[in-house]
């Protein structure tokens, strides 16, 4: 099996296990970086674009939107997220 095919068996596995979940389109813009980040916080990522991106499990009034950043020291990273790890998520940036 080439990459490429192991790439979209993948991708396919995924958006069935996302569509259980409510998530129709696994590949619409911003949604797998909202799903790693909210991963790394512990938030809920809401099913529609009509909400905030994300929000707090425990209190969802708690709500949160994420934001890519553009580096110019870095032009090859579009987003912050390669700077997203467990490590630091917490302590940087939950609430």
């Amino acid at each position: 099996m080439n990459y490429i095919r192991q790439i979209v068996a993948y991708i396919r596995k995924a958006q069935e296990i996302a569509a259980q979940y409510g998530f129709k389109n696994l590949l619409q813009p911003g949604l797998v970086k909202e799903l790693v980040v909210a991963d790394l916080l512990g938030h809920e990522v809401h099913r529609t674009k009509h909400e905030p991106d994300a929000y707090d499990p425990t209190d969802p009034s708690r709500k949160f939107e994420y934001l890519s950043l553009v580096s110019p020291a870095e032009p090859s990273n579009s987003t912050g997220c390669s700077r997203v790890h467990r490590r630091n998520a917490r302590s940087h940036w939950s609430a």
